[in-house]
């Protein structure tokens, strides 16, 4: 069951950038949407990659919803904007 410090943390996480590692090994990014009480975590506009793929392949699979015990971390991912360039011409 999750805590109630959990429960709170996943609230301030809705809407932001996640990356999800599941127990066999897959990374999974997206769009954190919802939870439920299990808390299964869903995830919106996912991609799914294998970290020891070294061609850095990967493949949008959309929409994902995850049981905790297939669940090894999850990770804020915070976005940092990037300036225009000002180059002088």
């Amino acid at each position: 069951r999750c805590t109630m410090a959990g429960r709170d943390q996943l609230q301030k996480w809705m809407g932001q950038v996640m990356e999800m590692e599941l127990t066999d090994g897959r990374l999974v990014t997206g769009q954190m949407m919802a939870t439920d009480n299990t808390p299964n975590i869903v995830m919106s506009q996912c991609v799914e990659r294998w970290p020891e793929d070294n061609n850095g392949s990967s493949r949008f699979i959309g929409l994902v919803m995850v049981a905790p015990k297939n669940m090894r971390r999850l990770t804020h991912i915070v976005r940092t904007p990037v300036a225009p360039s000002t180059k002088d011409e």
